[in-house]
């Protein structure tokens, strides 16, 4: 059984294909943003959701990060 990876996964390894649902008029304001600023619709939604995570580790004062090691560490 051969596996075809697409252009994405070979240029960026760490990417992961995901699917979720989303409220229609955010999502064409993500697109919008996307062309606007001449990036893929997949790295504007990273930008978004780093940008999210950055804010709620301010708002918290916390590191999500430092959670997860935590989790996986105390696993083992």
């Amino acid at each position: 059984m051969s596996i075809t990876k697409t252009q994405n996964e070979i240029s960026n390894p760490i990417s992961k294909r995901f699917t979720f649902l989303i409220d229609l008029e955010l999502l064409s304001q993500i697109k919008l943003i996307s062309y606007l600023t001449n990036q893929k619709l997949s790295q504007t939604i990273n930008d978004s959701i780093i940008e999210y995570i950055i804010q709620f580790e301010k708002n918290n004062n916390t590191s999500i990060k430092t959670l997860i090691n935590h989790k996986f560490n105390k696993s083992k």
